[in-house]
């Protein structure tokens, strides 16, 4: 699977990139294993897009996220106010700017004026990200 260029308009700016996707003899029987598929897959991909525009679709991922939590913290307590709608965005928000501040801190996302872009690699069992290599945690 290959795109060899991804570009789209938007209201806060252009979004840019690619991706390439390939197996290395990925077998029927490998997709039980998940160690086994990630050491057959070859991924390259990059993106490049407004950071405003990224902020307002994790703030949506977010703010589902919370109203879901909330719902069962309520049918577990019956007395437990769930947040007005304000607040839980607020939390949104917040929740946001912080795992963005520590994916730019960590170099896994990087910021150039208003965009926010990252590459990705997967290639032997390894990703890489912006050029660092991240451990894969495969849990049972």
């Amino acid at each position: 699977l290959v795109i060899e260029r991804l570009h789209l308009k938007t209201p806060d700016g252009d979004i840019d990139g690619k991706l390439s996707l390939s197996s290395n003899g990925l077998l029927w029987n490998d997709l039980g294993d998940a160690m086994a598929v990630l050491n057959k897959l070859d991924a390259d991909g990059s993106i490049r897009m407004p950071e405003k525009l990224l902020r307002t679709m994790l703030e949506i991922q977010a703010t589902q996220g919370i109203r879901e939590h909330f719902a069962m913290r309520k049918k577990m307590d019956d007395e437990f106010a769930i947040p007005d709608e304000k607040e839980i965005q607020a939390i949104a928000r917040d929740l946001v700017e912080q795992r963005l501040s520590g994916l730019l801190q960590q170099d896994i996302l990087s910021r150039d004026g208003i965009y926010i872009s990252g590459n990705a690699r997967l290639g032997g069992g390894l990703l890489s990200v912006n050029g660092k290599t991240i451990p894969l945690y495969l849990g049972r």
